[in-house]
């Protein structure tokens, strides 16, 4: 059996100075992860230890974090496996297949655009930039959503 190189994946736990587990997930680019992670989420300051086990197939190390999740519950992990083992969140539920992540475009106004702009000149990627925004555009559409609505991106 040849095992592709791209379907080899990483099961990751992350873990705080009192060795408890703060959240488990999988990458194919641990250090890629680790610094979306480190912008992104609040509790990265917490980690103190990264440990990586390598499985031969993205299926593998899914089913190793789903079995990870519920076995030791890790404090951050909002994604849970159903009693199917699916990882599920919330009511649409999952995360998308490796390659299916769907696309949201939007047209900024000028005036966040030049917001975007000023930002960008205090010395921060616009990569960076751009994410925190759409993070905050999205959660906030989120929080504008009326009760019991079904959940849409634009």
């Amino acid at each position: 059996m040849t095992l592709v190189a791209a379907e080899r994946t990483a099961l990751y736990r992350l873990y705080d100075k009192e060795s408890n587990l703060l959240y488990v997930g999988i990458t194919n680019d641990p250090d890629v992860r680790w610094t979306y992670h480190a912008r992104q989420k609040a509790w990265w300051p917490q980690v103190e230890r990264r440990d990586v086990e390598w499985k031969a197939t993205r299926a593998e190390a899914e089913a190793a974090e789903a079995e990870t999740i519920t076995t030791q519950n890790p404090r951050w992990n909002v994604i849970r496996p159903d009693e199917n083992g699916k990882m599920t969140q919330g009511r649409g539920g999952g995360r998308p297949a490796t390659g299916q992540t769907k696309v949201v475009t939007f047209r900024a106004d000028p005036a966040l655009r030049r917001a975007f702009d000023a930002t960008v000149e205090e010395g921060r990627s616009r990569s960076d930039v751009l994410i925190e925004l759409m993070h905050e555009r999205v959660n906030r559409k989120r929080r504008e959503r009326p009760a019991g609505s079904e959940e849409t991106t634009g």
